[in-house]
């Protein structure tokens, strides 16, 4: 046998081995599909992280012993397991044993990044959508596969969910708005990552209004997966249990955390309003940003790529998280009386007392091995590395 027929034989086998693994994934999407019928009458949320960590474990096992890459294979998994859940949600809506009236639900801002995420959300999980934002009403022609609606009135008027999706300056008026136009009793639902004034607002509305009101920030931004249960926070309005049921109903799967107000805009002024802060201040210092890009180690390489990421948002979301938040003066205030200690220090030259303060913070964040090894797992899962 010559070199071309050993190549023809070769392609010939490369071609049924690609068949046995399209027949296997089928068998796979086969056996998720049941697994969520039995999932359906038992009442357990579809996707599971515990059986996911568990099971990407396992494959990164694998991938040692068959010399395969770990990275192709976690990213080969994560695609895999975003079909199955794909196709056991469609599925569910042609087998589901709960009869649910199909609800109406209209997104103010719809045009916005995160009122996308929800149109997303919502659609792949049975709702009936229709989207109202300014962008959208001077389209000409209307690319959405989703109703858009002329105006807020509208919006709220063929709606039984309302989100509202706007800027944090824009959130109370447009609630009003609503509110004004609300002729039944509609959910308005509102995702700022500042509370203060928009709960105060809504408190009082709810006294004279029929309509239910769910203050709710999701702790993600919308590169999220649609498929994957996320965080949320909520800030009652009226009663805390009622507000969770709604909740519940609406995001099934996810993770839940409820405060007060006082509470979310003070957790906010630290790991948003700070963390935009010091990125914020990390790339006004830099010069020659692309000779550092290619000289950068793993520290650089993660802080650039988180600040990237974050300066994804546009310069009025970035800049109303800084300013609309009464906490984050006084944490300002704080940081920067640690900056200028610490600036003396070096200063100074005084390395006892610098390793001091690093053993404190060592301590404070609990550093040990494990925190290492998670920071080069992550590193090791982003392709740009």
């Amino acid at each position: 046998m010559n070199d071309k027929e050993k190549l023809l034989k070769l392609r010939n086998s490369l071609e049924v081995v690609t068949q046995d693994i399209l027949e296997l994934l089928s068998k796979r999407f086969e056996l998720g599909k049941e697994i969520a019928t039995i999932k359906n009458r038992l009442d357990l949320p579809l996707v599971d992280p515990t059986q996911e960590r568990k099971l990407y474990k396992s494959i990164q096992n694998q991938s040692d012993l068959l010399q395969i890459n770990k990275n192709f294979s976690k990213t080969l998994l994560k695609l895999i397991i975003e079909e199955t859940i794909s196709r056991e949600k469609d599925h569910l809506k042609k087998f589901n044993t709960k009869t649910k009236t199909k609800q109406n639900i209209g997104i103010i801002g719809a045009s916005g990044n995160m009122g996308d995420w929800f149109a997303r959300y919502f659609s792949e999980n049975g709702f009936s959508i229709g989207l109202y934002s300014r962008k959208l009403k001077k389209q000409k022609k209307n690319k959405s596969k989703h109703k858009i609606f002329d105006s807020i009135q509208d919006c709220v008027v063929n709606s039984d969910i309302v989100i509202v999706s706007v800027p944090i300056e824009s959130t109370n008026q447009i609630v009003n708005q609503v509110i004004k136009y609300s002729d039944k009793n509609n959910t308005v639902i509102e995702i700022s990552s500042v509370k203060k004034q928009i709960v105060s607002n809504m408190k009082k509305l709810s006294k004279t209004s029929n309509s239910k009101f769910l203050s709710i920030h999701p702790l993600f931004g919308p590169g999220a997966n649609i498929f994957k249960p996320q965080k949320y926070l909520l800030v009652p309005i009226k009663s805390s249990s009622a507000e969770k049921r709604a909740f519940r109903e609406l995001f099934p799967n996810s993770k839940l955390l409820i405060c007060n107000v006082r509470e979310h805009d003070k957790f906010m002024a630290y790991v948003i309003s700070l963390v935009y802060f010091l990125n914020l201040s990390l790339i006004l210092s830099l010069e020659n940003l692309s000779e550092l890009k290619d000289t950068s180690g793993t520290s650089f390489t993660i802080q650039y790529l988180l600040a990237s990421g974050i300066f994804h948002d546009t310069p009025e979301v970035i800049s109303s998280l800084q300013l609309s938040n009464d906490y984050f003066d006084q944490i300002l205030d704080k940081f920067i009386l640690n900056v200028n200690s610490l600036e003396k220090i070096i200063s100074n030259k005084d390395s006892d007392q610098f390793i001091k303060i690093i053993k404190k913070a060592q301590k404070q964040i609990e550093s040990n091995k494990k925190s290492y090894d998670d920071l080069y797992q992550l590193v090791n899962s982003i392709d740009s590395f």
